[in-house]
């Protein structure tokens, strides 16, 4: 029985130089080959994570975003996401924007700052994008999520702006700090990583049982929890390991998806 493999990108199938190695890369694509799919699960950009889907030579859906945006490249073809209505994310934005030293928005292909920072663009993308500067008065399409430096003094006022007035629609996630800023997501509750895998399994009319994921990071939560067979690298999050029905032997740094996908994939 062919299988359906959806693999996060950063952690999980990149090692911590942000490559694929050479023995990862021919494995998928002669798992393709066989008639396996394998989708790319990332929160990067599209820009950031495109290469990597020309590297592996795939032709499906590439789901960048954390599921806010799905796209094939080779069909010019979007899938539609869980969209956020533009007057609540404006007015979000409007209500936080003092708080921040700089964010970013992915917008379909194209990826948004408020106060550009280069470094802080390597720190999340792995590039330095082609940006746009954020204008909300001029923009009509809206975000799913923005990952922000936050300044630490300004850290509670942010998280209880969502708790108290913005709940019905956002979560956040704290990728980490320094002591002087945070970085963190906040994204539309409805869109994620697991909901763009129950898009992608629907539109390609795959056999769920037949699936499974992989993830590392906090991204990955609903993902790895609520997808089929959902599988934490050795390396992932404490919260990530807790919540995987199974975890890879090996490390993204030892090829452990493909490692993993070996005993898997003759299963």
């Amino acid at each position: 029985m062919k299988k359906s493999i959806f693999c996060d990108l950063d952690g999980t199938l990149l090692n911590s130089a942000s490559r694929i190695t050479d023995y990862s890369k021919i494995y998928i694509q002669n798992i393709v080959k066989d008639g396996n799919e394998f989708f790319i699960v990332t929160g990067r950009s599209f820009e950031s994570a495109y290469p990597f889907y020309l590297e592996l030579g795939l032709n499906n859906h590439l789901i960048c975003d954390n599921g806010g945006y799905i796209f094939n490249p080779h069909l010019n073809s979007e899938l539609e996401t869980n969209r956020l209505p533009s007057p609540v994310f404006h007015e979000f934005f409007y209500d936080i924007k003092s708080s921040l030293k700089t964010a970013l928005f992915n917008i379909h292909k194209s990826l948004y700052s408020y106060k550009y920072e280069p470094n802080f663009d390597l720190l999340v993308n792995g590039i330095l994008s082609n940006v746009i500067e954020y204008d909300p008065s001029k923009e009509t399409r809206t975000p799913n999520s923005i990952i922000a430096l936050v300044y630490n003094h300004k850290l509670d006022y942010v998280l209880s702006l969502v708790k108290n007035k913005y709940s019905h629609v956002f979560n956040t996630r704290i990728w980490g700090n320094d002591y002087k800023y945070t970085i963190l997501e906040v994204y539309y509750q409805f869109s994620h990583k697991e909901a763009a895998y129950r898009k992608i399994i629907d539109f390609y009319q795959i056999d769920e049982e037949n699936t499974i994921c992989f993830g590392d990071g906090l991204n990955d939560y609903e993902f790895i929890k609520d997808s089929f067979f959902g599988v934490a690298m050795i390396n992932a999050k404490p919260e990530i390991l807790k919540i995987a029905k199974d975890t890879t032997k090996e490390s993204n740094n030892n090829d452990g998806v493909i490692k993993y996908l070996e005993k898997f994939i003759n299963s």
